[in-house]
């Protein structure tokens, strides 16, 4: 289960002390095992948001060695065939593109978010949250959006950990 994996995972990186987790939250509800297209979802993004906020507060503490993104996104299916050869899949693969990216162009001390932190290879994400759902998803859910913004494209829109302590 997703809970038992952050919870594994987020412990092994602070037993460590010198490397953290990058995941994401559970997707949007659907009816369908394969979600190709944004109908396929029934959840209502506002529900979808409260699912986020409980999903990522089991993992907040004072000092936490992960990051969860969200919503899921999505991309070209290469074993598709047919009229929509998509899939909606995890963000974390493709976000770790970008924080290699990120270390290449800018340097390993500039946060992975913001205009030039665009997903590559992502074609539309599962959920559009509004301005103040974001600011929820991230203020309240310590959640970083992946947003699609006018004349940005889909991006990485917040670079913030599960640590509640913000010193």
């Amino acid at each position: 289960e997703r809970q038992g994996v952050v919870s594994g995972a987020l412990d092994y990186a602070a037993a460590r002390g010198d490397c953290m987790y990058v995941g994401s939250a559970p997707d949007r509800g659907s009816s369908v095992q394969f979600r190709r297209a944004l109908h396929d979802y029934t959840q209502m993004e506002s529900d979808y948001l409260d699912a986020v906020k409980s999903f990522a507060s089991k993992f907040q503490a004072a000092k936490v060695y992960g990051a969860l993104y969200a919503p899921w996104i999505q991309v070209n299916d290469p074993l598709a065939t047919g009229s929509n050869p998509t899939l909606f899949v995890p963000p974390d693969g493709h976000l770790l593109g970008v924080y290699a990216r990120t270390e290449q162009e800018r340097g390993i001390w500039k946060a992975p978010a913001g205009q030039q932190s665009v997903v590559r290879g992502c074609l539309n994400v599962a959920a559009s949250f509004s301005d103040i759902q974001h600011t929820v998803l991230v203020r309240e859910a310590r959640v970083n959006g992946v947003r699609s913004l006018p004349g940005q494209g889909i991006t990485v829109s917040a670079s913030r950990t599960l640590s509640t302590d913000t010193r």
